[in-house]
């Protein structure tokens, strides 16, 4: 996991703001907090990949799954109603 932070530090400082570049990215970040234990640092990160990406079924997946990691079902359930209206679109 110390490799894994390294790399993104460095991924950091050569980035771009483009969406393909910056969503992945935080999708990074958001496993490595959370295998860190740090599970509301993983939500943020998650929840900035979105916007970056916001047509990424598998990011509202992640951010889901988080919300309920930590009990939260309320907030996994709007995640959810949030995938199911952009997918309608």
């Amino acid at each position: 996991l110390k490799r894994l932070d390294e790399v993104l530090a460095k991924l950091e400082a050569i980035m771009t703001d483009a969406p393909l570049e910056r969503g992945p990215y935080h999708v990074l970040r958001s496993r490595s907090f959370q295998s860190h234990g740090k599970v509301r640092h993983a939500i943020n990160e998650m929840q900035r990949a979105i916007l970056y990406l916001k047509h990424q079924t598998s990011y509202y997946e992640r951010l889901a799954a988080l919300y309920e990691s930590i009990g939260d079902d309320v907030s996994a359930q709007n995640v959810r109603e949030r995938l199911a209206q952009n997918a309608a679109r």
